[in-house]
């Protein structure tokens, strides 16, 4: 025995595809804006990674550089000739 028939209703399908059209093409405006949005935050985040990357060098430069700062003044406070310093790092 073959499967019941379906009945089909009289609508105005040219207006009901017209209303699904404007929808689909809404939707697909939409996920373009989407799809432009997601690649600017994509282009955003590697510019903040780039500038993680440069803040933490230059961190690491200028904590380097108070060491040394530190580590002159603790040599010129300590009131010992270069020669002396020198010998006693050499140990």
């Amino acid at each position: 025995m073959a499967g019941k028939r379906r009945k089909v209703v009289a609508k105005n399908y040219d207006e009901l595809i017209a209303k699904e059209k404007d929808a689909l093409t809404k939707l697909e405006s939409e996920a373009a804006d989407i799809r432009s949005k997601i690649k600017t935050k994509r282009i955003e985040i590697k510019k903040l990674e780039k500038a993680k990357i440069a803040y933490d060098a230059q961190k690491a430069e200028e904590e380097k550089a108070q060491k040394m700062k530190e580590v002159a003044e603790m040599i010129v406070a300590s009131d010992r000739s270069l020669d002396e310093i020198k010998e006693f790092l050499a140990k």
